[in-house]
């Protein structure tokens, strides 16, 4: 949904005719109305007794196909489609934390999720989906993209009504005191603001990361390269998530999960380094392999970890938390480092992603609880 829409977005509006400030608008508009529905949707999933977590889900799944159908439709109308893409966006976003929060109610029931697998399936379906999609638009016009995203959309509904959590674990609310292991947590307002300023830290991580990502061309044009080697480049970076994922399962066995949460914070540090320092686009593909360490880790990492210092009866608040300020640090990324690179070029913009992703680490690490393993959890069962 997210690859047909969101990331073939510039492609849809370019040829249709908006220009390139327009279409960034449009971006940026729809990233930050998808940071505002975030938090609401989590709020009303966590208060509402008469909608199920999977009927919400369900309930929006619809609603952005119902949009998507609207902008196919209306697509040569003036204006019409950039309102309904903003709002489609919106729903997409929030629609990631639900997901993240339903799967850890099922694992807080005891039932058995691969969350790394399941994220690094995603990452793996997504590079895919983008490459078919290129191709395709080689000889079709950009009109078909809503239809694709309907299409993901119904599937996507009909998987979360397959999924296997019932009424009760949807709804029943936990103490503030119970988590995944049913061990007490930290005072509350300790708590609150431990994990108020881990949101700055992801927020910051993820300017950095956003800032590289999303003026790739930019730098690998720096280093001599082309369009292609954008392409290459992504695609390496999207295939080394599905492995550091998958083996995200074992991991969790072995290490705590805020270990784990703060490693990802200081490959991210190593990454936005690299990449600054990187001579030529052959140095830039070697550097995609630190994506295993950063966001592909940070991801299950931080989902784990949030379940386990956040009490239930805000889980899906806690996890769209998270989301969201990953959202704001690529807002922010997308209009600071938009603005770098046409006053001061793009060393200087690699330059902040660096100073970004450090000061990141700098809030992060002593904010961040050991947690605990799966087998800790194992052995006391």
């Amino acid at each position: 949904m997210l690859c047909c829409s969101f990331s073939f977005g510039t492609v849809f509006f370019l040829s249709k005719g908006y220009s390139n400030g327009e279409t960034g608008a449009i971006l940026a508009a729809a990233s930050i109305l998808s940071v505002l529905a975030q938090p609401a949707a989590a709020v009303l999933a966590d208060r509402s007794e008469r909608i199920s977590m999977k009927q919400l889900i369900v309930i929006l799944s619809a609603a952005g196909a119902a949009l998507a159908a609207a902008r196919f439709f209306c697509s040569n109308v003036p204006a019409v489609p950039a309102v309904l893409f903003v709002l489609e966006q919106a729903v997409v976003g929030a629609l990631q934390p639900l997901m993240n929060a339903l799967g850890v109610q099922v694992m807080n029931r005891g039932g058995k999720i691969n969350f790394g697998l399941s994220r690094g399936t995603g990452s793996m379906t997504y590079a895919v989906v983008s490459i078919l999609l290129g191709l395709f638009l080689r000889t079709a016009k950009t009109d078909v993209l809503p239809l694709f995203s309907i299409v993901f959309y119904a599937a996507f509904a009909v998987s979360v009504v397959k999924f296997p959590a019932d009424r009760h674990c949807e709804t029943k609310k936990e103490t503030p005191t119970e988590g995944l292991h049913g061990e007490g947590r930290p005072p509350r307002a300790k708590a609150d603001v431990r994990f108020l300023l881990l949101l700055v830290a992801v927020a910051l991580a993820f300017c950095s990361q956003s800032m590289i990502g999303s003026f790739m061309i930019n730098i690998v044009k720096h280093v001599g390269g082309t369009a292609e080697n954008v392409g290459i480049t992504n695609g390496i970076s999207a295939a080394i998530e599905m492995p550091a994922m998958t083996m995200f399962a074992l991991l969790i066995k072995k290490y705590r999960s805020g270990t784990l949460l703060k490693v990802s914070f200081v490959i991210f540090v190593c990454k936005a380094l690299a990449t600054m320092l990187a001579p030529s686009v052959a140095a830039l593909y070697l550097v995609q392999a630190l994506q295993f360490g950063a966001y592909a880790l940070f991801i299950p990492a931080s989902v784990y970890y949030a379940n386990e210092v956040i009490p239930e009866s805000s889980l899906a608040k806690g996890q769209a938390a998270l989301t969201t300020a990953a959202t704001f640090g690529g807002v922010a990324a997308n209009l600071l480092g938009g603005w770098i690179l046409d006053g001061f070029g793009v060393g200087m913009m690699l330059a902040v992603s660096v100073l970004s992703a450090v000061v990141g680490c700098a809030v992060g690490l002593p904010v961040i609880r050991r947690g605990r393993t799966l087998r800790t959890k194992d052995s006391e069962a």
